[in-house]
């Protein structure tokens, strides 16, 4: 039996693999991702718009990396800020891997959302350290729930929202499933 493709067949076979190799490209998304404000900063800081981490905030620092340690985590993203890139640090450390810092967006908005992109686009368990504002913004954006913003006081909640996919249902009973929060405290 001889099986032969015209030049027509050739051309919708080179379409649809690009569509089927974009597509699962498109689906590209992180079944984990753990968000915390960063540590605490100095208060006595020179720099006051961007101080570094104190002494606690190392330790913080420190224990969420030891928390995560047993994650395959595959992006580790943070501010521009120096108090969130110290925080993030010690973990990104242990994985091999560099802080991912988006642009200085224009806006509150824009940095959620590139933040949200740049989360989005990893496979895997994804660290996000962000402000007392950025936090709740971005597990909303993720499909989390709403929450206010964080008490400017309040260091060690770790959230974390486990994404599922969110396959068509068969009928009309099948249920929608979305992310999952859960919140815990590190103790340091």
């Amino acid at each position: 039996m001889k099986f032969t493709i015209s030049k027509n067949g050739i051309r919708l076979l080179s379409i649809i693999s690009l569509y089927v190799g974009s597509s699962l490209y498109s689906f590209a998304q992180p079944d984990l991702i753990y968000l915390l404000r960063h540590a605490p900063k100095q208060t006595d800081a020179i720099d006051s718009k961007n101080p570094p981490i104190s002494a606690d905030g190392e330790k913080l620092a420190q224990q969420l990396a030891v928390r995560l340690k047993d994650e395959q985590i595959s992006a580790v993203i943070s501010s521009h800020l120096l108090r969130t890139q110290q925080t993030a640090q010690p973990t990104a450390n242990a994985h091999q891997l560099t802080v991912t810092i988006p642009s200085q967006a224009t806006s509150l908005t824009a940095h959620v959302d590139e933040v949200e992109a740049l989360a989005m686009a990893q496979d895997g368990v994804v660290l996000i350290v962000g402000h007392s504002n950025t936090v709740p913004m971005l597990i909303e954006k993720l499909g989390g729930p709403p929450l206010a913003n964080l008490s400017e006081n309040a260091y060690g909640d770790l959230f974390i929202l486990r994404l599922t996919p969110d396959p068509t249902p068969s009928s009309t009973l099948s249920p929608k499933v979305g992310p999952k929060l859960q919140q815990e405290r590190l103790s340091w």
